[in-house]
């Protein structure tokens, strides 16, 4: 065998390949974190994707189950103004006597019953009777959390039709909707027929914040008062009671609440008797 000389040596690695492994190296790495946040991208955005689907369903289902609960509940307040369940008297002084009528008679809304009544020919000559309300019918909301008992009487509309205890809607005011309820008899109301009495929603000011505002204003709301504001408690609400001028003096009481007030109003209330048997019944939900 030929022997290597010992002053021959085996070539060290050049700088080029010492970079190449380098870098191979330093890219392994790059492409590694890349896939690794990749997986975790992938993985958070499907775990988003699952949360909001998630939560999606719980408020479909909740939804759903607020929506079976108010018609459970309106069908339970239609059972009650037909059939005189729960009822409570007005007075406790004297008995108003119930006025029956067939229960085949048609449930119609205020408006309805309006536009019947007109489209009558002998609309000028029906004479609607008024039968003084005898039952308190319970007006339960959900949505803006609060509940009262109205006044009512089955009586109402007529021997072919009967009107509902009460009629929530949106209105606009000052350029927002806000709740209105109407309720009471069908009667004579600013020259046509209407509903007397309504609950309107208020912006949610303090009881001394509204005296001042109608002290400062007594034309604050486009209606003129015409007594000084009272603050008064009524079954643990505050309450303020004044009275307004427009075709004939009425008292209205504003309850107050937490993210809205509520103003009682009607046609020509000549005391807060009524509003004050109404608020005793009110409660923030």
């Amino acid at each position: 065998m030929e022997n290597i000389p010992n002053n021959i040596h085996t070539m060290p690695p050049s700088p080029n390949s010492k970079s190449h492994t380098l870098l191979w190296i330093i890219l392994s790495i790059i492409l590694t974190a890349v896939l690794i946040g990749g997986g975790l991208f992938l993985y958070n955005q499907q775990a988003d994707s699952r949360t909001a689907r998630l939560q999606s369903e719980k408020e479909k289902i909740a939804t759903e189950q607020k929506l079976a609960m108010m018609t459970e509940l309106a069908t339970l307040q239609e059972q009650i103004a037909r059939l005189g369940e729960d009822y409570s008297r007005i007075t406790t002084q004297e008995q108003i006597p119930m006025v029956t009528f067939d229960d085949t008679r048609q449930l119609l809304d205020g408006q309805t019953a309006i536009q019947e009544i007109q489209d009558d020919p002998l609309y000028r000559n029906i004479q609607i009777p008024v039968y003084e309300p005898n039952t308190y019918v319970l007006y339960s909301d959900l949505i803006k959390g609060f509940q009262v008992r109205l006044p009512y009487n089955p009586a109402w509309g007529g021997d072919k039709f009967r009107i509902n205890p009460y009629e929530p809607r949106a209105v606009e005011q000052d350029g927002k909707y806000v709740l209105l309820i109407t309720f009471g008899p069908l009667t004579n109301v600013e020259g046509g027929l209407g509903r007397p009495y309504n609950i309107v929603e208020t912006e949610p000011v303090s009881a001394a914040q509204l005296v001042e505002m109608y002290t400062t204003n007594p034309e604050l709301y486009g209606e003129r008062v015409v007594n000084p504001p009272t603050i008064k408690n009524i079954s643990g609400l505050e309450v303020v009671e004044y009275t307004s001028s427009g075709l004939c003096d009425s008292v209205m009481a504003t309850v107050i609440g937490e993210t809205n007030n509520y103003t009682f109003t009607g046609l020509c209330v000549q005391d807060g008797t009524m509003w004050e048997k109404i608020i005793e019944s009110f409660k923030f939900l």
